[in-house]
């Protein structure tokens, strides 16, 4: 968990080493989980599922990588990422200044070794 001003904190996954660091950025809804999982192609109405072969852990081949849980995402499982909400309404400056702070926090290595 990364921390953020005012007591926030949000979810970030690294793995791998090197550098770049390469953060990944989900779409709208989106959870770390988007760079973690893969579909099946013998289940194509299947939830994704965590795969060596989705992006994350490729990226991770080569370089680090992290991914991230903007507040109020719901992982493919359902479940609600552990990032601490944020009030509403919120601005695309709010999410800016969120990923800015975890690009400052995984590039300054302070998240520790990658998992």
């Amino acid at each position: 968990m990364v921390p953020l001003p005012g007591g926030r904190r949000i979810h970030v996954e690294c793995r791998g080493t090197g550098t770049p660091t390469v953060v990944l950025v989900s779409g709208a809804r989106g959870a770390a989980d988007d760079w973690t999982h893969a579909a099946d192609p013998a289940h194509p109405g299947a939830a994704p599922v965590p795969s060596a072969s989705a992006v994350l852990p490729a990226v991770a081949s080569f370089t680090r990588g992290c991914a991230y849980d903007r507040p109020g995402t719901t992982r493919f499982d359902g479940t609600r990422s552990p990032s601490t909400a944020v009030h509403r309404p919120t601005t695309a400056a709010d999410g800016v200044a969120d990923l800015r702070a975890v690009v400052d926090r995984v590039r300054d290595g302070q998240r520790g070794p990658a998992r």
